[in-house]
């Protein structure tokens, strides 16, 4: 699974700058895009203004993502915090089929100054969804956010559905020694990794903007 980490330590500075990373990215042959929190896209003011608790809101969110999913040709993970205060994460795969998830919608659990997913009323009821591993080319694979990787929890949660590696978007890499799972971060600033039970793993600079990494289920 081909990983293609965005972290430009310039962000850029309109849509069409963007736009242009994300071609490069497309022809990379990546398999997902993954974004770190508080990165500026130009889906910013869709993600943010969205619902996470209202279907239609969340229709409206994953149809965008979708076209965007389309043109570049990958699937892509988007980080956000919704108009109620739910930090969360969302996957999106335009291309997916045989048994494949086409979205997926994660709450951060580590607790901040804004609400998490403990706050949610019915938890209880939909922890299994939220911990449901995105199924994507033979892989199987969560999302966590966050402080949500150093809780040895919420990796049992997903070791229960099977999941074989983390993605992680952040704002700032936390110290990760020994995860119990594989464990792909991207943070600001070139601030990336990849992080195994026995150390990290290889990532590689391709410009000013991507990395690339790439897990098998050799390295699993």
């Amino acid at each position: 699974m081909k990983n293609i980490l965005y972290s430009p330590k310039n962000p850029p500075s309109d849509d069409e700058m963007f736009f242009a990373h994300m071609t490069a990215a497309g022809d990379m042959g990546g398999d997902i895009l993954i974004f770190p929190e508080n990165i500026h896209t130009p889906y910013d003011e869709l993600l943010c203004g969205a619902d996470i608790l209202d279907p239609n809101d969340v229709d409206y969110v994953l149809g965008s993502l979708y076209d965007f999913s389309t043109v570049t040709g990958c699937a892509a993970v988007f980080s956000s915090v919704d108009a109620s205060g739910f930090p969360y994460a969302v996957f999106v795969n335009a291309f997916a089929a045989d048994g494949d998830t086409y979205s997926k919608i994660y709450i951060k659990h580590d607790k901040t100054d804004k609400l998490c997913a403990y706050d949610l009323d019915d938890y209880n009821q939909c922890r299994g969804e939220i911990f449901e591993p995105i199924v994507y080319r033979g892989f199987r694979l969560g999302l966590m956010l966050g402080g949500d990787v150093l809780m040895a929890k919420l990796f049992e949660e997903y070791a229960k559905g099977g999941a074989e590696y983390i993605v992680h978007p952040t704002v700032n890499l936390p110290e990760i020694k020994t995860p119990p799972m594989p464990v792909v971060s991207c943070g600001h600033e070139g601030k990336v990794g990849v992080y195994f039970a026995n150390g990290e793993g290889k990532v590689q600079k391709i410009n000013d903007e991507l990395y690339e990494t790439v897990v098998t289920k050799k390295t699993l």
